[in-house]
């Protein structure tokens, strides 16, 4: 036996700005964790944005061999350069605070960086091949 709970609110408080954030709790037996989070986004144009966000997470030793506590900062954006070529970058830190009590502890502190790029090929044909059913779907593969 156990529960989960999670409590989040997204507001928008000026025309291109978007702040979230949120908390979770998870209790059962042998794990449990705790952790909050939230981002801002700014989008001043539909075609771009950039979010900054930050999370925390807590995971007390319970039957597991080690408590760590695992905190996360980091950026993303992208813009669209056209209607078929999308760019992302981004970066985040993850710093963990792992106690264990032996030798066999380890640093998972880490950089990572991200970038991407998305093309749009064709539009439309992969709707060719599906049954009638599914292209009917509302909000489905035929809304897009």
């Amino acid at each position: 036996n156990g529960w989960r709970g999670e409590l989040g609110a997204t507001v928008e408080p000026a025309k291109g700005w978007t702040v979230d954030g949120g908390i979770t709790r998870e209790f059962g037996p042998g794990a449990a964790s705790a952790g909050t989070g939230g981002s801002v986004t700014y989008a001043p144009t539909r075609t771009t944005r950039l979010s900054v966000y930050a999370s925390w997470l807590d995971r007390p030793l319970e039957f597991r061999f080690s408590e760590s506590v695992l905190q996360m900062v980091g950026f993303d954006g992208g813009i669209d350069v056209n209607e078929r070529l999308r760019l992302s970058f981004g970066a985040m830190h993850y710093s963990e605070e792992r106690q264990r009590p032996d030798a066999a502890a380890f640093d998972w502190t880490q950089w990572r960086i991200t970038a991407g790029m998305v093309v749009l090929l064709t539009r439309g044909a992969d709707l060719e091949n599906l049954p009638p059913a599914i292209r009917r779907m509302p909000g489905g593969r035929n809304a897009r």
